[in-house]
């Protein structure tokens, strides 16, 4: 499996779509046409019920062509025809999909492509996600399938179209849930694919958020604002009360949720908002101090590095 991290410079920045190299913080007071939606075809993993079919009915309602894909066959089949009745629309879909297979998520997408009015996909949410036994397979190695899958698939959109992945991450993926470690720790790795692929798949016009529900309140419509805009690309949305952390005179640290309606107490906020240019800076020094140490060391480094290769190292060192 390539590195979703990289880019290929064989495939620059796609036509139609402008790449970003700085992401701006999302106001969340400014409104958004959640009818942006229509005509796109998303495809959610473990959207046969909870968050997955909340997001399902609302972007149906709004005219997406919605694909799901769930082990839940029962639940799913009566979520599409439900879809279907309430929409008049055939144009939504179910498949049975056990995310930690690999090959039936490759089923699951070339099923969606199949039937989307646009033999496309637009959208995809790696939404399937439990938290009991079998924890890691699902929330980190399924989501890594799909994520995979979605960035070979949404560069196969006309010049145009959306391409985008909204991950679902957790508050857990922010800071420790006690007593739910290896949960924590699955989301804590969905935070940072996030982190890595929001600076690398602008490249070829993919916009990749996060979402962080702490409770469901709220949750669809933030999601549903990071699927219709389209200008909105790197960003993590935390659902949820904000808070601080103080120290305790025991030299423990809690949480303190900040009052609703100040000026940092807010029910969805942005997280690492500013954590791209740390990043991209970071990125850059590095990159001139080891031109640096090239320059430095020139011809002579060079020479001494073949020389020790040649000569100084062991017979078992020896390169066969």
């Amino acid at each position: 499996m390539m590195d979703m991290c990289s880019t290929s410079e064989a495939n620059p920045v796609s036509p139609g779509r402008k790449p970003t190299s700085a992401f701006k913080p999302v106001d969340l007071s400014s409104p958004y046409d959640r009818d942006a939606v229509a005509g796109k075809t998303i495809l959610i993993t473990g959207g046969a019920s909870g968050l997955g079919a909340a997001f399902a009915k609302t972007w149906a309602s709004h005219g997406a062509h919605v694909i799901i894909g769930d082990v839940d066959d029962a639940a799913g089949e009566a979520l599409v025809a439900d879809l279907r009745a309430t929409t008049k629309s055939e144009h939504h879909h179910y498949q049975h999909c056990d995310v930690t297979d690999w090959q039936s998520q490759v089923a699951l997408f070339k099923m969606a492509a199949s039937v989307s009015p646009t033999k496309g996909i637009d959208v995809v949410v790696p939404n399937a996600g439990i938290g009991h036994d079998g924890v890691f397979d699902v929330n980190l190695t399924g989501a890594a399938y799909t994520v995979h899958l979605a960035l070979f698939w949404l560069q196969k959109n006309e010049p145009g179209r959306d391409r985008a992945i909204l991950l679902i991450g957790s508050i857990a993926g922010l800071i420790p849930l006690v007593g739910s470690a290896q949960y924590t720790a699955s989301k804590h790795a969905i935070t940072g694919l996030f982190r890595c692929l929001r600076g690398t798949s602008y490249r070829k016009g993919i916009r990749v958020n996060m979402l962080c529900p702490y409770f469901l309140e709220d949750v669809v419509d933030a999601g549903t604002r990071l699927v219709a805009d389209d200008k909105i690309y790197g960003r993590g949305l935390v659902v949820g009360p904000r808070m601080v952390v103080q120290d305790t005179d025991e030299g423990e640290i809690k949480l303190v949720q900040i009052p609703t309606g100040t000026e940092t107490g807010k029910p969805i906020w942005d997280c690492y908002a500013h954590d791209y240019h740390a990043a991209q800076a970071f990125v850059y020094r590095y990159t001139l101090l080891l031109v640096g140490i090239a320059k430095i060391r020139g011809w002579f480094g060079w020479l001494t590095d073949v020389s020790w290769i040649l000569f100084k190292r062991r017979p078992e060192q020896q390169p066969k």
